[in-house]
């Protein structure tokens, strides 16, 4: 193993310092240890080989290492062998990290050095970064080391730092200096910020000086906060110093609150004060809460006890909550009293739910109650349903309760319905059942369609159970829809093959397609042609074009054919094209879905393609071209500006420069600026230039008020534009 000279100074570098490619030695130690061992085992086994290792011979485990073949314990070995390393020769050590930074153009090894060097002697290890000659590696290990410093010593990192900064030190590494300090002495760290000159970093890193405070002393952080400048004084950290203090004594932080004069902060305090002690003592929260006077401070400390009260204690809550006015909050918490409730006692929270609500709220809050009663005890909660009155909801709910029942326990559950039951109650009752059953067992739920009545609760079951069934086996699908009983309506059956359809022509359209092909002989099923095409067409679109021209003439066909060409045109345009061209009849409306999406990939090509049909200026030609012009422009917008100005003068030609314009508004302006004056219509060119001074004055406000004074504009369109913010 090579030995790696110690004597080079920081930045030079030798031949001994040089990593080499080495190939994995499957053989090797390495190789074999982490065969022998997994998880923290490895971790120490390798802890123990890097101890173990000779200095000399570090530099060749690392390059042992470089090959592992796990990224995770290639990072772990050259940290471990790095720390060691920088410890028994720190020259050394970095002489061989230069050497494999410039290599690989990264700086992790340089990282692992430095983090390493700055723990055990950051003066030496900050001069050896300063004579980095690569100003990238040399400003991010001077930033690697003052961050590893302030770990330890943050007083002397910030001393250094700023004695290599004396102007204007970098403004991220000196909030993660302080953001480090802060979390292992707030109080030291504060105190320090009189060496920072620049007010607008002093007031953030004041700020996440605070927020730390708060985790351990937020009376403390209050109290510091208190005393900066008003101006200083960010609602935000407010907030964030209430909250931590309302979880952990919710009466002190109420009581310092009651300091604040009213104001956005005090507000912000007294939201964040009560969201917290809502959550530990809410009974108490609620008591100081109905102290505070009138406004809007009160409602909301209010509400945040109330919603945690009826969490906790929704019984007690319901007293407070059915004196409340009427309103989204009294509403939102009556759901969350009523869900709460649900657990302790749900006769009573159904009680009283039905004696102290109205109207929407009534319908709303019963209808959540009883779903997620069903939900819990579904064959429980029919009793509370069956006291409601008849109504389309109460058909609904017990759908939904007799469904969740049949899941454990189908038989019992019809039988339920059958005996307590009539009508379109009973109809709806038995459709949930069949469609739960279908969930699990759909060859079951076949056989109980038969109980249900003509009608579209019978049909949408149908349709359920034949997608299910066909998830299992397409035939079984296909054979019990063709044995449906006369009655069944031919719409039903049509759902309910398109259905089965979509799926089997996912994995097998040839089949999928000669099915669909013999049932398009009854006109009722020729829709099922459609269907088959476009699930074919998305997988492969030759293949279902010939399909499609395969079939007799009819409507049918000629659908087929369009959604297969249209589907070809995502992959060959050209060709789709040159087919749609040939089609008899009105193909305008098939040749612009198709330049359209062919534009997606060869605008240029799509461009030539549509400018030879003749211009009509209806709508689907003007978004046609505008979308054909705006993926031009992505590409090259001089060549769409000069594609769209060669169209004939009129709606088309404006649209699409107006697309063009678009295209260029976020990255240059001035040049969406040139294009939009070239449009003739009044009313399009004030519109698109108006969109290119809004945004140009958020780049550049002196050159977008030059060029309104040079805009094809009439006296007020000037003056509009000149009163854009």
């Amino acid at each position: 193993m090579a030995a790696h000279s110690a004597s080079k100074p920081a930045g030079e570098k030798s031949e001994d310092s040089t990593p080499h490619n080495l190939p994995w030695d499957l053989n090797g130690p390495l190789a074999q240890l982490l065969r022998k061992y997994t998880g923290g085992a490895r971790i120490a086994a390798i802890a123990r080989l890097v101890e173990q290792t000779p200095v000399s011979d570090l530099a060749h485990l690392l390059d042992e290492a470089a090959s592992c073949p796990e990224a995770g314990l290639r990072q772990i070995i050259a940290d471990l062998v790095y720390a060691k390393w920088v410890t028994a020769d720190p020259q050394a050590a970095f002489a061989y990290a230069y050497s494999l930074a410039e290599r690989d153009a990264k700086p992790d090894a340089l990282n692992s050095i430095f983090a390493a060097w700055a723990g055990i002697n950051p003066q030496a290890a900050l001069e050896a970064a300063k004579k980095i000659d690569r100003s990238s590696f040399r400003s991010a290990e001077m930033n690697t080391v003052f961050l590893a410093w302030a770990q330890t010593n943050p007083t002397a990192a910030l001393t250094a730092l700023f004695a290599q900064s004396p102007g204007q030190p970098n403004a991220t590494l000196l909030r993660s200096i302080f953001e480090q300090w802060s979390q292992q002495d707030p109080a030291a760290a504060f105190s320090a910020l009189d060496q920072i000159t620049n007010m607008s970093q002093r007031n953030a890193i004041q700020n996440v000086i605070l927020r730390s405070m708060a985790d351990s002393d937020p009376s403390q952080a209050f109290a510091m906060l208190r005393k900066m400048p008003l101006a200083n004084q960010n609602p935000t950290t407010y907030t964030l110093i209430f909250q931590k203090w309302g979880r952990q004594d919710p009466a002190a932080a109420y009581a310092s609150l009651e300091q604040m004069a009213p104001s956005s902060s005090r507000s912000a305090g007294v939201e964040a004060v009560f969201a917290g002690w809502a959550e530990t003592d809410p009974a108490a929260a609620l008591k100081a809460a109905l102290q505070l006077p009138p406004g809007a401070d009160r409602q909301k400390a209010q509400l945040y006890s109330l919603t945690g009260l009826a969490q906790l204690a929704p019984a007690m809550a319901s007293d407070y909550i059915a004196k409340l006015a009427p309103g989204t909050d009294r509403d939102t918490l009556i759901s969350t009293m009523a869900s709460s409730w649900l657990d302790i006692d749900p006769a009573a929270a159904f009680a009283w739910v039905a004696n102290n609500t109205i109207g929407d709220t009534y319908t709303k809050t019963i209808n959540s109650v009883l779903t997620e009663m069903s939900r819990r005890d579904s064959q429980g909660s029919l009793a509370f349903i069956m006291q409601l009155p008849d109504s389309q909801d109460r058909d609904a709910l017990l759908q939904t309760a007799v469904g969740n029942w049949a899941y454990r326990n189908p038989n019992d559950a019809i039988a339920w319905a059958n005996s307590n039951l009539q009508g379109d109650a009973l109809t709806s009752a038995l459709a949930g059942v069949v469609n739960q059953v279908a969930n699990t067992d759909p060859n079951a739920a076949a056989n109980l369609i038969s109980q249900l009545p003509n009608g579209p609760a019978r049909d949408k079951a149908i349709v359920n159970v034949a997608s299910r069934m066909a998830s299992l086996d397409m035939n079984t699908a296909i054979n019990w829809i063709q044995d449906l009983s006369a009655d069944v309506p031919t719409s039903t059956q049509l759902v309910a093959y398109q259905n089965v359809l979509n799926s089997w022509a996912a994995v097998n359209p040839a089949a999928a397609a000669a099915f669909a092909g013999n049932l398009a002989a009854n006109p009722d099923f020729s829709p099922l042609i459609n269907r088959v095409a476009s699930v074919w067409a998305k997988s492969d679109g030759q293949a279902a074009l010939s399909w499609a021209e395969s079939l007799p003439e009819s409507d049918a066909r000629n659908s087929a054919i369009s959604v297969s060409v249209s589907a070809l045109a995502k992959t060959d345009g050209a060709t789709a094209w040159n087919y749609a061209q040939n089609l008899p009849g009105d193909k305008n409306s098939l040749l612009y879905s198709i330049a359209s999406t062919w534009s997606e990939y060869d605008p240029m090509a799509a461009a030539s393609a549509i400018v030879t049909l003749p211009v009509t200026n209806n709508v689907k030609q003007i978004e046609t071209i505008t979308q054909v012009a705006q993926n031009l422009a992505r590409q090259n917008d001089a060549m769409a500006f000069q594609w769209v100005q060669s169209l004939p003068k009129g709606p088309v030609r404006d649209w699409a420069t107006g697309g063009v314009v678009a295209t260029k508004l976020e990255t240059s302006p001035a040049t969406a600026f040139q294009y939009a004056t070239n449009i003739n219509n009044d009313a399009l060119r004030y519109s698109a230039i108006s969109l290119v001074i809004q945004q140009w004055k958020k780049k550049d406000p002196v050159a977008a008020t030059a060029a309104i004074q040079a805009a094809p504009v009439n006296a007020n369109q000037l003056k509009s534009l000149q009163n854009l913010p």
